[in-house]
């Protein structure tokens, strides 16, 4: 299947939709055959700086292009959220506005939930693709509810983790945690199901989801994609009144071409990272197991999700479109951190008298020391070990050691010390739930003391935190 063929499957099956409930694009009847000179205004939650406020300025500009006799006045931070921004113009404050497409069900319009479902986009180009479809104008239909008329929906980033102190990664993570999040009752519930408070406020967090262009904490986890945020351009019922035929045609030509410029414009998610990251950011990865648990978690809030015919028909196209979309290559560090940071953690492994003779090692002083209990932290580079003897002469007694590693994704390497030829290397695999497996131990020097040693400890770490 093509992208174009797959851009047509989006709609297949769901066009009866559109006839019994009627299309969401504007009337070419709207009320007016003269053409007289109006002044609409937009409003947005976002200020001027961000991707939603250079959307609404490329759409005020795009519509006086195609139409001179429209002004739009734009006002960007008009309301402290995106349903308040949502309530002024039902009010009649604003003509149009710019809104994220997660806060409509916050006004029961549920046809655009099926965008944030968890876990289902997951690519920037998956998100450009449903956006221009034919599944736009459906997920836009259930606006008459609030009042509104879509005109387009665009798109802006994929949604991640971000973490105050350090990247979120497992289900424990989050749990107990407090998450800082636009209020949404699709995202907010998928959140409780992690096992976190969800809130929108300023501080009070130790994890935000955001998008790398504009995320308020340093650590972020570039593997895990909560949703896609899009925001869907809008006009009230009562604007329309004001407009002629002609005007509100050219008012959804400028929202759609909005729409193309911001797909050919905007950064990928590889790209936003990689700027996140040159102002400061850290980003690491959750291993697959991990991924696995958290979308496990969130399996009810799809489930509900799906128990919407309409919402559940959108998903399985959706679904259907990512099938035949070049699947994400995630970010998972940052370009200028060391891989090292890959294997940031803490191991256990325990080592036995058994296992020291079965590896060649006959010296009594090194049996003397076993068995041990030995736990590592690695950490962007360093190599913190503990080891304590559990029975012999010498039960209870703690050792610890401040070494260095290096990680290039397969060989790990202890630097036992700033002697270039003491060191130990390993393949090192990550394995599902993040331990580490180890083979073809070799020593930089030709120590075959210290080789059997490390042959019996370099096995398999088992990740503990």
């Amino acid at each position: 299947m093509n992208r174009r063929q797959a851009l047509a499957a989006l709609s297949t099956g769901l066009l009866l939709y559109l006839v019994g409930c009627g299309s969401n694009e504007p009337s070419s009847a709207a009320p007016g055959d003269e053409t007289s000179a109006v002044t609409l205004r937009i409003a947005t939650y976002d200020n001027e700086a961000v991707l939603g406020g250079i959307l609404v300025n490329h759409f005020a500009q795009a519509v006086h292009d195609l139409e001179p006799t429209i002004t739009v006045e734009s006002s960007y931070e008009a309301a402290p959220d995106e349903q308040a921004t949502i309530k002024l113009i039902q009010a009649g404050n604003f003509d149009l506005g710019l809104v994220a497409t997660r806060a409509w069900d916050l006004e029961n319009v549920d046809t655009l939930r099926a965008i944030n479902t968890p876990f289902l986009i997951d690519s920037t180009e998956l998100l450009d693709q449903v956006v221009a479809s034919d599944q736009a104008a459906i997920m836009m239909n259930g606006l008459s509810k609030a009042g509104m008329t879509g005109l387009a929906i665009l798109p802006e980033a994929l949604r991640h983790p971000f973490g105050t102190e350090a990247s979120p990664l497992g289900l424990e993570d989050y749990q107990g945690a407090t998450i800082r999040s636009p209020h949404s009752n699709t995202t907010w519930d998928l959140f409780s199901a992690l096992g976190a408070t969800p809130m929108f406020e300023e501080n009070g967090y130790t994890i935000a989801e955001s998008q790398f262009e504009q995320a308020p904490a340093p650590e972020g986890t570039g593997n895990v994609t909560f949703y896609a945020k899009a925001d869907v351009i809008v006009v009230s019922d009562a604007a329309k009144t004001k407009v002629s035929a002609s005007q509100l045609d050219a008012l959804t030509e400028a929202a759609k071409a909005t729409r193309d410029w911001a797909i050919g414009t905007f950064d990928d998610d590889a790209a936003a990272a990689g700027k996140y990251c040159k102002n400061g950011g850290k980003i690491a990865a959750a291993v697959p197991a991990d991924v696995e648990t958290l979308k496990n978690a969130a399996a009810p809030v799809i489930a509900d999700l799906k128990g919407d015919a309409t919402t559940a028909a959108i998903i399985a196209a959706i679904q259907e479109l990512k099938t035949v979309t070049t699947a994400p290559t995630a970010v998972t560090a940052c370009s200028t951190q060391s891989k090292a940071s890959l294997l940031n953690g803490t191991y256990r492994w325990d080592v036995t008298k058994e296992a020291l003779i079965e590896a060649g090692v006959s010296d009594p002083t090194a049996l003397n020391d076993v068995p041990s209990i030995n736990r590592a932290t690695l950490e962007d580079g360093t190599f913190n070990l503990t080891y304590q003897q559990t029975e012999g002469p010498n039960k209870g007694d703690t050792h610890e050691l401040h070494q260095t590693y290096e990680f290039d994704g397969e060989t790990f390497i202890i630097h036992w010390s700033q002697e270039p030829t003491n060191c130990t290397k390993a393949k090192a695999k990550i394995l599902q739930d993040g331990s580490l497996e180890f083979s073809n131990v070799v020593e930089c020097a030709a120590d075959q003391a210290s080789l059997v040693l490390d042959q019996a400890g370099l096995r398999v770490w088992k990740k503990i935190k």
